[in-house]
């Protein structure tokens, strides 16, 4: 056995028998398992530290190296420099990215007129590519935005991005990965109801 420098109390070592969230976790999405590791830092079955490293592991295969960098700092240490280089990375794809889907932006991100153009049924590819020179190129970097902002943990950015990319894609699949990436937004922002 391996000897834990932490030693839960008799009822943790009893809940460890019941914990499901190794053989799950690799069936879930790597933001799905945050909030589990979460719920086990607040149960006390595990040792903190190794919760916390896992955390840490997860969160540097995301693209939410803040909240990791966050993290090295509450516990006083320096973050390793393959996470600040990590962190350069991430910030130089997010400005690259938000140059290239800033057309369909401005569009997609005011409200009233998307409500006004899907009033209308005017929001669709066809009508802003006339109109408004959106062509499916746009719809796809939408998408992979979306996606980009999504594994920043910005949960409610990339699930409103996520319906208008699912309502102007032309391609099926994406279209249901859209569906997918919205309903998974949700889960992690505990919007129930949506």
């Amino acid at each position: 056995g391996r000897a834990f420098a932490h030693r839960p109390a008799p009822s943790a070592m009893a809940d460890r028998c019941y914990d499901l969230t190794e053989k799950l976790g690799g069936f879930l999405d790597r933001h799905m398992s945050l909030p589990l590791l979460d719920f086990l830092i607040a149960k006390g079955i595990y040792a903190p530290a190794e919760l916390e490293q896992g955390k840490l592991e997860v969160l540097f295969s995301t693209n939410m190296v803040d909240l990791a960098v966050d993290i090295y700092t509450a516990r006083k240490e320096k973050p390793p420099a393959a996470m600040l280089a990590r962190r350069e990375e991430v910030v130089a794809s997010m400005n690259a990215l938000s140059a290239e889907v800033q057309p369909i932006l401005e569009i997609v991100q005011d409200a009233g007129r998307v409500n006004e153009l899907k009033q209308e049924r005017l929001f669709n590819i066809t009508y802003l590519q006339q109109q408004h020179g959106i062509t499916p190129h746009h719809v796809d970097v939408l998408h992979r935005y979306a996606k980009f902002v999504y594994d920043c943990g910005q949960y409610q950015q990339a699930s409103s991005l996520l319906v208008s990319a699912r309502a102007l894609s032309t391609d099926p699949d994406k279209a249901f990965s859209a569906m997918w990436g919205k309903l998974a937004s949700e889960i992690l922002m505990q919007n129930w109801n949506q």
